[in-house]
């Protein structure tokens, strides 16, 4: 078990008044460095970025998302029925690629 200290009212209120000093100071300069942050300049980016993934490469870079969407939409649709059974036929209108490779359809 802890040893905590004990004190009087009184006691305990002066501390949490000090802390309350102390929180406040600890605000004001994260306030402080959130604005030095936002105000910092941007760099110019030179290079030309594209990122190009095929339709089956981005399903499957996002499959897990898409599996946590594909449960939602099943419990939105049936709110009673447990999200693992029958989740593709369910989901399926919704996110059709899904339904490629289940084997319960």
């Amino acid at each position: 078990m802890t040893d905590h200290k004990t004190a009087t009212r009184e006691q305990w209120l002066a501390a949490r008044l000090e802390l309350l000093e102390a929180e406040k100071e600890f605000t004001r300069r994260r306030d402080e460095l959130t604005r030095r942050r936002m105000a910092m300049p941007w760099e110019r980016v030179e290079k030309s970025y594209r990122f190009e993934l095929s339709r089956q490469q981005w399903l499957k870079a996002n499959a897990h998302f898409l599996a946590r969407e594909k449960r939602a939409a099943a419990r939105m649709t049936h709110p009673h029925r447990p999200s693992s059974s029958g989740t593709s036929r369910t989901a399926g209108h919704f996110y059709p690629d899904l339904n490629q490779g289940d084997s319960d359809d």
